[in-house]
């Protein structure tokens, strides 16, 4: 569309501790407002309009054509909006607006001796980062700002300071001293503790820095926890493997339970324990794959390893390290299959005086 010449102001930015789409907060003092009034050039490096924070800057939907400080709180001016995005701000479909700006020094900052706004983002669904802003609006009225103001506050003062201790606290645990001062000098520690007064600034440096350091200790924590519950389970396994085993050759333990008989045994010993009777009015707490191995251990053989008859005198000697009771099991199966029988191996188990 062709420049109309129309400008609209709509308000940024106000002071406080904001948290931003990174959970990262920041100081907004008059300082930072003023270094982004200051700073900004529209014809050397324009901030466009645009919908959302896209991380490539465009398309552009418009312009910011000055920025101006004034009561502590930062305006633009915006100029080049298509009538389209006009009257989609007019209907309320982008009612709120947040600012994304480059801080002092960053690689892509055009003056990195200041702050300089990199875009302005429209919004309709979500939240600006900096609440408490002024619905947009489009006017064609020159007198009519369209500022409406809003009760959503910036993170108090207080409330970040009882975060910041809160973090203090919880690295304490596990960092020495000299390891924490690191994050958080030691004259926020006293503020924080209510002896001193630290600024908003130093405030959320102390703030990211010690969130930060906290959160890659929980996710270290976290891969830690995760290696031993891997090495538990493949302890447990090894473990079962040679006990199922055991039953099984002494007979204790059918081969066709084996595997499941393994499995929940692994299961119940990476569990938690279980209050069992102690044999008169109290309980016990014991790991359940404990009591399942001494009842499967306690109970009589259910296969023989003696010498067995089928019943026609024929003798299966199953401690001779040739005949396994599976392969009886298999050979019953077989027969009984060959005479036009159709049975499963425990009915052939059966059969054959095992169970």
């Amino acid at each position: 569309m062709a420049d109309d010449g129309k400008t609209f102001e709509i308000e940024l930015m106000r002071q406080g501790i904001f948290a931003d789409q990174h959970d990262r907060v920041t100081a907004v003092d008059t300082t930072l407002i003023r270094d982004l009034a200051d700073s900004y050039d529209e014809t050397a490096s324009p901030a466009p309009l645009v919908l959302g924070h896209p991380s490539s800057n465009h398309p552009a939907y418009g312009w910011v054509k000055s920025l101006t400080e004034r009561g502590g709180k930062l305006f633009a001016q915006v100029g080049q909006v298509p009538e389209v995005l006009r009257e989609a701000v007019r209907d309320g479909y982008y009612r709120k607006c947040s600012a994304s700006f480059f801080p002092r020094n960053h690689a892509s900052n055009p003056k990195p001796e200041r702050a300089y706004l990199r875009h302005v983002g429209l919004l309709g669904a979500k939240t600006p980062a900096i609440k408490g802003l002024a619905d947009v609006a489009f006017s064609d009225a020159d007198e009519d700002s369209g500022i409406i103001a809003f009760s959503d506050e910036p993170m108090a003062h207080s409330d970040a300071m009882a975060m910041l201790a809160r973090i203090v606290e919880m690295l304490s645990l596990s960092m020495k001293p000299e390891q924490v001062a690191e994050l958080v000098p030691q004259n926020v520690q006293d503020a924080i503790k209510g002896d001193g007064i630290i600024s908003p600034a130093a405030l959320c440096d102390s703030l990211n820095s010690a969130d930060a350091a906290l959160k890659a200790r929980l996710s270290s924590l976290v891969q830690v926890e995760s290696e031993a519950e891997r090495g538990a389970i493949s302890f447990a396994e090894n473990l079962n493997e040679e006990f199922v085993g055991n039953m099984v050759r002494e007979g204790r333990l059918a081969p066709c339970a084996r595997e499941d008989i393994k499995r929940v045994l692994t299961a119940l010993d990476t569990g938690g324990p279980v209050s069992f009777s102690d044999g008169g009015e109290g309980e016990i707490e014991k790991n359940p794959a404990d009591v399942l191995r001494d009842t499967i251990r306690s109970g009589f053989p259910i296969i023989s390893l003696g010498e067995l008859t089928r019943g026609n005198s024929e003798t299966l000697a199953f401690a001779d390290e040739e005949v396994r009771e599976e392969d009886a099991i298999r050979d019953h199966v077989e027969e009984a299959r060959d005479k036009g029988r159709s049975i499963t191996a425990s009915q052939a188990a059966a059969e054959l005086g095992f169970l």
